[in-house]
Order: structure tokens, then sequence, then C-alpha cells
């Protein structure tokens, strides 16, 4: 098996906590909804905007109409602010992967709107070598599609990369293709697991 040349993570609930559960109960509430209806629409909504087809501004207003509230264009930046700012172990971690010579990445499910606040407020991208969302492949992991894709743009062999996800349907996907992969849980878990499979 050829030695890994690249390291590739998952974003969301690796380097930052998932905002979206405290966004829908926060309109749930907010405008007195039940919470399964707040969620029906924005996980439709949302994954369309994972797939490229919906930008902000549509997003917001079919959110708005479909559960009979005001429109408000600001609502993804009100989700923004509820997500925690970067994990700065995570980003340890990623420089000492680098320090040993690994290219590094990112591979997430994410609409064009939730990345573009996420890159200004974090200044993410100055550690990553790639960086591929949904959004700009028309794809959505687990498929192989995305997976194939940014295989593409590394130039390299599957058996040359280390996938890491928080969701076991995704590591499962990239596994099926023969990507070796882990799964998160925890900080520590994740860095004691991929530093003794490079060392084995």
């Amino acid at each position: 098996m050829p030695l890994p040349k690249a390291i590739i993570f998952d974003f969301t609930g690796i380097f930052s906590n998932d905002d979206e559960i405290l966004f829908i109960d926060a309109i749930s509430r907010k405008h007195n909804i039940e919470r399964s209806k707040v969620e029906e629409v924005f996980y439709k909504l949302q994954k369309e905007a994972e797939y490229g087809k919906l930008e902000e501004k549509e997003f917001c207003e079919r959110f708005c109409k479909e559960l009979s509230i005001p429109l408000d264009y600001g609502l993804l930046d009100f989700k923004f602010t509820l997500k925690k700012m970067i994990n700065p172990e995570m980003m340890n971690l990623v420089d000492e992967l680098r320090k040993k010579g690994f290219k590094l990445g990112l591979l997430s499910n994410d609409s064009n709107a939730s990345w573009s606040r996420a890159k200004k407020a974090l200044d993410i991208e100055l550690h990553f070598d790639i960086i591929v969302f949904s959004h700009m492949v028309g794809a959505r992991k687990p498929s192989e599609e995305i997976f194939q894709y940014l295989l593409k743009n590394l130039n390299l062999e599957k058996e040359e990369i280390i996938f890491i996800d928080d969701s076991e349907k995704n590591v499962k996907g990239a596994e099926d293709i023969s990507i070796k992969s882990f799964l998160f849980k925890t900080l520590d878990q994740i860095k004691k697991e991929i530093l003794n499979f490079l060392d084995s």
C-alpha cells in the first residue's frame, strides 16, 4: 500500500460546531412553529444549497415563505453567529501533520453562503492545500462523484489519501471506494488513531 500523501478532513463537526440544530431551535421558538416543520423545510432547502442549486437570497425567500414568517435576508447571518469559532487544537493537529510533509484538505457538504461566511471569519484557507465543498461540485458526500473530484484535483490515487469525517455514512462512502478513512469522535481519539496509523 502506498504511503499516504494527503489527509482530508470534513469541516463542520470537526473544526467547528454544527450550528444547524441551534438555528432550527431558535426559529421554532421565535415563531412558535413546530420544530419538526422548521427542520423539514430547512434540510430540504439546505440540501439544494449544498448541491449548488440554491443561492442565499432564494434560500431565505423560500424558507420564510414555506414557514409563513416575515421575510428576513439576514437569516443566514444569524445562523452563522450561532457557530462557535474554529477549534484551535484541531488547527494544531493540521500544522503538525503539515510538518510531517502531508498535503491537507477539506471536503465538506456545505452551501456557498455558509462557506463564504466561514472563510471570512475564520481565515481557514491558509491552512489547507485544497478545499472542496459540495456546492462547488454539484455532488454531496457520500457520493463517489465528490471523492473522485477531490482525487482529480489533488492529482493523487485513492490509496494515497486518508479521509476523516464525523459521519459514519460519509466514512463508509469513502471506504466503499477503497479510501482509508477514520470516524472522528474526539480530538484525542482521532489524533491517536491517525498518528498511530502513520507510524505503523
